[in-house]
């Protein structure tokens, strides 16, 4: 945080408490990868990116991140680690006898999966280095660089339904889920549990597996057979058909969206009303019955009364918890992670968990398709969950022609600032031209094409300097 204040004064902001602020780079494969390291590089040049307290990634960002952390120290030194990057991305050839081997070792674990081989074949043929370092790694380093976290989605209690609590997260102290609360040491994330104690030890996979897991967004049947499907009915249905099926889809994923809620949500009086367990006791009832006994333990001067009520609260906890976790988390004897982008495109969830108390977003946005599809998602995220997030309006000019820049908030909610990669601005009012070029599923890019993405990712900073600096000015008041 004294780099964070270091940061603000030299930009002329001196404020009384130091503000939380993230930055978010979403999916989108090598374009993400490559998007977001021109903004990293831009956010150093204009000296802001020491005002970054958090950097979240999700899918191809994460391979970013991923890449930028190699170095203990690369805040400080980010023009020559990019070109660096950039010239192992396109002057190297990824090894075919340093993949097997790598599989070699991997296949000796008893999770091994297809995860390994994508990691394997299609992440390294990207960023072009093994790295067998741990995320847990980086937190024995000293606190120069933004905090990383990375996310995923735990993919079967995301079939039954559930948008919100399936969100997962990763960072160098903890994983685990970001709604739901449920975390363990990141040195023990492949590791054996039961009822909350560790049973049996396994090391955790390293920083290429990570970036597998975090970019698997075809690991998940039930998505890649829809889009291989969307794709063939493309070709062969009639466009009144297609318009019915989709809109027919539409209205499915319109009301999957409105289900559910969370543990904060319904902590926090949000979500769905006058829902029971089943067991019958509603939550209410039991954070009703649970604050009573906080009340009575306030009163009681007996000690060993105190230790009964305390007792009592304890397991009041644990009846609350354990009702609102999902029964995949308590029972299921593996987790199945994928890419969080099949969710949620952009790390909203991992960055505004409560405690985290971000009061700025950063979001640079890399998706192919709807430019404020990331933003419109987190808001309706946010409103089944509890969690404040301001008002999200897109006019549908914005939506044809994006601008560089946009800002949502309001008062009581952190400011979200929305960076969509291409627009009217950058790309000098061609955005299709440029979305056409940098498809997600293409061949590696060569140095020309790295380095048109980067310097016009790198424009939506520097045209913005001042914009980003008053929105920092004004959640320091």
């Amino acid at each position: 945080m004294v780099k964070v204040a270091k940061c603000l004064k030299d930009n002329g902001i001196q404020p009384n408490s130091v503000p939380h602020i993230a930055v978010l780079g979403s999916g989108g494969g090598e374009r993400a990868m490559i998007g977001l390291l021109g903004c990293i590089d831009q956010l150093y040049k204009a000296n802001l990116l020491d005002s970054i307290l958090y950097l979240c990634g999700v899918s191809g960002s994460t391979w970013c991140m991923a890449s930028m952390y190699e170095d203990a120290a690369w805040s400080s030194k980010v023009p020559s680690l990019k070109d660096n990057l950039v010239k192992r991305l396109t002057e190297t050839r990824s090894s075919d006898l340093e993949s097997i081997k790598w599989l070699t070792q991997a296949v000796e674990h008893e999770n091994f999966s297809l995860t390994d081989i994508w990691a394997a074949h299609v992440v390294y043929g990207f960023i072009k280095k093994i790295d067998t370092t741990c995320l847990s790694d980086l937190k024995n380093l000293d606190a120069t660089n933004p905090y990383p976290i990375y996310t995923a989605t735990d993919q079967v209690i995301k079939h039954k339904g559930d948008k919100t609590d399936c969100s997962f997260e990763l960072s160098p102290h903890e994983v685990g889920y970001s709604h739901v609360g449920a975390f363990v040491d990141t040195s023990s994330s492949r590791s054996q549990f039961e009822a909350g104690v560790l049973k049996q030890k396994t090391a955790e996979r390293d920083m290429l597996y990570l970036q597998g897991l975090c970019g698997s967004a075809l690991a998940d049947r039930e998505e890649i057979h829809s889009y291989i499907w969307q794709w063939i009915k493309k070709i062969f249905t009639l466009g009144k058909e297609q318009k019915a099926a989709e809109k027919k889809e539409k209205e499915k994923e319109e009301k999957e969206t409105k289900e559910g809620g969370s543990f904060f949500s319904r902590l926090l009086g949000y979500g769905k009303e006058d829902e029971e367990e089943e067991d019958g006791d509603s939550f209410d009832d039991m954070a009703t019955e649970m604050v009573e006994s906080i009340l009575q333990l306030d009163d009681c001067e007996d000690y060993k009364e105190r230790a009964k009520l305390l007792l009592k609260i304890l397991a009041q906890c644990k009846t609350m918890l354990e009702a609102e976790l999902p029964e995949e988390v308590l029972s299921d004897e593996k987790t199945h992670l994928e890419d969080a982008g099949l969710v949620l495109n952009s790390p909203y969830a991992a960055a505004l968990r409560p405690d985290r108390k971000v009061k700025l977003i950063l979001s640079f946005d890399f998706s192919a398709g709807d430019p404020f599809l990331t933003v419109t998602q987190a808001a309706e995220h946010c409103k089944q969950t509890g969690i404040p997030f301001p008002p999200v309006d897109i006019s549908e000019e914005d939506r044809m022609q994006p601008k560089d820049f946009y800002v949502f908030k309001s008062e009581n909610t952190p400011t979200v600032i929305h960076i969509p990669l291409f627009n009217m601005v950058n790309c000098e009012g061609d955005v299709a031209k440029w979305s056409e070029t940098y498809k997600t599923f293409r061949f590696a890019y060569d140095k020309e094409t790295m380095d048109d993405l980067i310097r016009v990712s790198g424009l939506n900073v520097a045209n913005n300097k001042n914009r980003i600096l008053q929105e920092i000015w004004d959640v320091c008041k």
